[in-house]
């Protein structure tokens, strides 16, 4: 915005403007460089005639609309669970049931192809049987380069409804989670 006024003020009346995609939140909106005409270096000595095309070609940081869905699968009592996502390749998840009894079992699973799918989930001396929820998350600190690459460090590239904020370090997180029922044997 500030070159863009700079420029207007001088006299200049073509400008216009390009993205190059950032996925560092401090570059958003830094000016990558400024051509008149077909001029990218230039200075006072230079003349330009108003008309002349100027390109402000800026900093903006990329946006990734996270999805996700968690299906169950396998068998009702000691089901397993594949999340179908559009994170990047090699993203870890976790993937945790829980209820109201005390029961707690995460597992850690990596995207590949569009989704990432536990091992069986089991009950602590049986087959599950109740109400349950099932939760997924991600987080920055768990990720490897490539991930963090498409992603922002902190996830600052991420957004949608599922995207989070970590109170303690500012950056950004995913989380769902959703009811699961397994059934309850008749006595």
């Amino acid at each position: 915005t500030d070159a863009m006024e700079r420029l207007t003020a001088a006299g200049f009346t073509q400008i216009t403007t390009e993205t190059v995609a950032t996925n560092d939140r401090e570059r958003d909106g830094e000016v990558v460089s400024v051509v008149i005409g077909d001029m990218e270096s230039y200075n006072t000595a230079n003349k330009f005639k108003p008309d002349v095309a100027v390109v402000i070609k800026h900093y903006e940081l990329e946006r990734f609309e996270v999805t996700m869905e968690i299906t169950p699968g396998g068998d009702p009592e000691c089901p397993t669970f594949t999340v179908e996502t559009n994170l990047p390749d090699k993203t870890e998840l976790i993937v945790t049931l829980t209820n109201g009894g005390g029961y707690t079992k995460s597992q850690t699973v990596k995207v590949k192809n569009g989704a990432a799918t536990t091992d069986r989930f089991f009950g602590d001396y049986n087959d599950l049987a109740g109400e349950y929820i099932v939760s997924c998350t991600m987080r920055m600190d768990e990720q490897g380069y490539w991930v963090s690459v498409e992603l922002g460090t902190m996830g600052e590239c991420m957004a949608g409804p599922l995207v989070k904020i970590d109170e303690t370090t500012g950056g950004q997180y995913i989380y769902l989670e959703q009811p699961y029922a397994a059934p309850v044997p008749e006595e």
